[in-house]
């Protein structure tokens, strides 16, 4: 039985892709802060094992769990009231730790890093996810683990955060209250959740296939809501 770490698993797009690992067969591992909140979680707090994050034992509880696959979800967004050192200590230091000791197990893991199609410079989030996956190509070319950086247009679905901009319009509008939009000039896509979840699976099944074999590889994948560009 394959085994996954994924963090991010009491998120939105990380529960969900809790309940598609546990209906594969997967063993899951979910490393979770002390004070995060298992909403999302709670139909499989059963099935999972989860630790709170000691970065003393982080090390120690990967070696002795020996994931063959990360999924890397777990994010803060930039937004009021979060500083600078929140935001990098989750979306780069955090994932960091995480990697270097995913470097130090006996063979090669496979990482599928879940990142934003935004350009780098928009925010503070959309950077530290860039420089993050920077860090990846760096490792994959040490050959510590092979890296898939997967760049997810906007993903919504139902029972989504509402303070997520789909959720947050349709909340507005339902309201009758002002929304304060930017000029729109922007090209976004939008994909649902559950097309995103199933991408991920095929793409999981395929690379843990070319793994096996000693394909070797950093690459970079890009799915919006019609296809899927390498």
């Amino acid at each position: 039985m394959n085994k996954v770490l994924l963090t991010g698993a009491t998120g939105y797009l990380g529960s969900k892709l809790t309940a598609k690992l546990l209906q594969q067969g997967y063993r899951v591992l979910c490393p979770v802060l002390t004070d995060t909140h298992l909403a999302y979680l709670i139909p499989y707090v059963e099935q999972v094992e989860i630790f709170v994050i000691d970065y003393t034992t982080l090390n120690d509880t990967i070696m002795t769990f020996l994931p063959d696959i990360v999924i890397h979800t777990a994010c803060r967004y930039d937004r009021e009231g979060i500083s600078l050192s929140e935001l990098t200590e989750a979306n780069l230091a955090f994932p960091l730790k995480v990697l270097n000791a995913i470097g130090n197990l006996p063979y090669k893991a496979l990482w599928i890093n879940a990142n934003t199609a935004l350009m780098s410079i928009i925010n503070g989030y959309t950077l530290s996810k860039f420089q993050f996956a920077e860090w990846g190509r760096y490792c994959s070319k040490q050959k510590k683990v092979d890296f898939l950086n997967i760049l997810i247009e906007h993903f919504y679905g139902e029972g989504d955060s509402g303070s997520k901009f789909l959720p947050y319009l349709i909340n507005k509008m339902k309201k009758n209250e002002p929304i304060d939009l930017t000029d729109g000039t922007q090209h976004r896509d939008f994909i649902y959740v559950d097309d995103v979840i199933l991408t991920s699976e095929n793409i999981c099944q395929w690379l843990s296939y070319k793994c096996s074999i000693g394909f070797t590889f950093y690459k970079c994948i890009f799915i919006n809501r019609n296809k899927i560009i390498k």
